[in-house]
């Protein structure tokens, strides 16, 4: 008993020192995660997973107001190695429809391991360097739904981005065939 009394106090002390301190939405996901397999309400899924698309729901605003035109794409590392980079979509006001982006990952991205999804952004084609959005980490073998819905707050650097409005959602389709399975397009929440 004095010996688990000792481990759960050392457990706690690191957790006060070290974890207490996360303020990044996927760190503190990934405090629970690591929680939920302790505790046994998580179970860790042997099965692969494949990346379909991602949507972004709500586009960040600019100066009026508006969702900013400019340029956009995404990267997708794989513990931590780079397997992923779509093309750049670019948006001009006539297209901004919706206020929603679509982008589709092609071929399906197979994922193994902890998943780091960045969105950048430019205004200028010709700017020489990109502004990242928003970061997304998630472990893929506790993936166990077709769709992640994960909103302003659960995403690193808009969390604290005025320029994302409240509702802004990013929402991650998979699919565990390679095949997509959703329409995965945008519409209204």
């Amino acid at each position: 008993q004095q010996r688990q009394d000792s481990r759960w106090l050392s457990i706690k002390r690191f957790h006060d020192d070290r974890l207490s301190l996360s303020t990044v939405p996927s760190q503190k996901r990934y405090v629970n995660y690591f929680a939920g397999l302790l505790s046994g309400s998580f179970r860790i899924s042997s099965r692969a997973v494949y990346l379909d698309r991602l949507l972004l729901h709500g586009l960040p605003r600019g100066g009026d107001g508006r969702p900013m035109q400019g340029h956009y794409f995404v990267k997708v590392y794989l513990n931590l190695s780079l397997v992923h980079a779509s093309p750049v979509q670019s948006l001009a006001a006539q297209q901004i429809q919706s206020d929603c982006l679509v982008v589709r990952v092609r071929p399906h991205l197979k994922l193994l391991g902890d998943v780091l999804i960045k969105m950048y952004f430019k205004r200028i084609l010709t700017a020489k360097t990109w502004e990242t959005l928003f970061r997304i980490q998630i472990p893929s073998y506790l993936v166990t739904e077709s769709v992640i819905t994960l909103y302003k707050q659960d995403l690193d650097l808009a969390c604290d981005d005025p320029n994302f409005p409240a509702s802004s959602r990013a929402e991650l389709q998979f699919s565990w065939t390679g095949r997509s399975l959703q329409s995965g397009e945008c519409r209204s929440a």
